[in-house]
């Protein structure tokens, strides 16, 4: 069987709740509901997680990343919208934007047994707001970046200034930079937020938005 019909059987579907939960956001509001997101993913992928392992922890990643970019268009949200969806959501639509990529393979590190944190990277100096949002494991032979966004197993793109954050404690510090390739368009954030509802118990925000 292969590995998209066993995910259709072990990949918990979205309930589909809907609630308002907020009247403004800025990016480190999103930051801190991507992470609250994180807490709750875990249910999504446990029955599911275990088929992606592999002989050594980077065969296992490697893994991860493909799964995800293989079935997970990019697709980034429309102006106006900023969406985190959950895992269930993310795989029923078969597309999401990084953030709700982050949350889809964070779930499914966890229930491998994966310490991992996600990092914020901001590239052009003159849009601070705007960034791009990935995990990044921790292994015994040191960090891999698990980005599906990016062509490039364990590569990240060089950028003008990065954040880390640790999902459990929400701990925040700079990044100092693993791999860097290419160039990679930012989409995380911008400059007004106004409404917000939950989708499926997470985030899901619908804003009416003034770019500086």
């Amino acid at each position: 069987m292969s590995l998209s019909r066993i995910a259709d059987r072990r990949i918990l579907p979205s309930p589909g709740m809907k609630t308002v939960v907020s009247e403004s956001a800025n990016v480190d509001a999103i930051i801190r509901l991507i992470l609250e997101a994180d807490r709750q993913s875990r249910p999504f992928t446990a029955q599911f997680a275990r088929y992606l392992k592999g002989k050594t922890d980077l065969d296992t990643l490697r893994n991860v990343w493909k799964f995800t970019r293989e079935h997970i268009e990019y697709v980034r949200d429309a102006p106006g919208n900023e969406i985190v969806k959950s895992p269930g959501a993310t795989w029923k639509d078969r597309f999401g934007d990084c953030k709700s990529m982050s949350v889809f393979i964070g779930s499914i590190l966890a229930n491998l047994g994966y310490r991992y944190k996600y990092r914020v990277a901001f590239y052009d100096p003159a849009k601070p707001e705007q960034g791009h949002i990935y995990p990044i494991a921790y292994t015994s032979s040191g960090e891999v970046i698990v980005d599906a966004v990016n062509s490039r197993f364990n590569q990240e793109v060089r950028y003008w200034k990065a954040f880390d954050y640790e999902p459990a404690s929400g701990r925040k510090q700079p990044a100092v930079a693993i791999n860097g390739v290419g160039a990679l368009s930012a989409e995380l954030g911008t400059t007004l937020y106004i409404g917000a509802i939950v989708v499926g118990g997470f985030l899901v925000w619908r804003y009416i938005v003034k770019r500086a």
